[in-house]
């Protein structure tokens, strides 16, 4: 824990920052292990995503505490498919592994089609999309290319129109 608390840019934040990895920290291990299925990648996984989520806690510091937990949730996903890129090994997950639910209104979450996008484009459109993180930071993460990042933006986005599109027309044929 020193070693993330160490990229914390203000050190006024590390109580709540302390406060959310003691309260989220198992379980976003469990997450990287389903991802990795290997203790010891799950946890650089884990580490990999509480310092990127120390570094940018400063813009999100503000934000509720279940904000901060999908922001962590993101980075740790990120963060293990970084791995299993790095690995060469094929994602396997159990099958609706952690599936969001259909909120209050009823209306499918989008972040759940999102996430389906092949690739880690789901995750990589959160990140920047909702979290913010701009396109040379993404680059720095995945250790890629910014026209890299862009082409798979642009990809995921033309992904996500269609999965969207396809989703409207199957609710307009019920």
């Amino acid at each position: 824990m020193p070693i993330i608390l160490a990229a914390l840019v203000d050190s006024a934040d590390e109580p709540r920052f302390t406060a959310i990895y003691e309260r989220y920290g198992d379980r976003l291990l469990r997450l990287a292990l389903a991802y990795l299925h290997d203790q010891m990648l799950a946890e650089d996984a884990f580490q990999e995503a509480f310092i990127r989520f120390a570094k940018g806690f400063s813009r999100m510091r503000n934000k509720p505490d279940e904000f901060l937990y999908g922001a962590l949730k993101a980075l740790v996903r990120f963060s293990a498919l970084n791995i299993l890129t790095r690995e060469k090994r094929e994602l396997q997950l159990p099958e609706n592994f952690d599936a969001p639910s259909p909120d209050e209104t009823g209306a499918e979450n989008v972040a759940d089609i999102i996430v389906r996008l092949p690739d880690g484009i789901g995750h990589l459109l959160i990140l920047r999309h909702v979290y913010g993180y701009t396109v040379n930071e993404l680059a720095e993460m995945q250790r890629v290319s910014t026209d890299k990042i862009y082409r798979q933006l642009r990809r995921g986005r033309t992904l996500l129109e269609k999965e969207l599109g396809d989703h409207t027309e199957e609710e307009t044929a019920k």
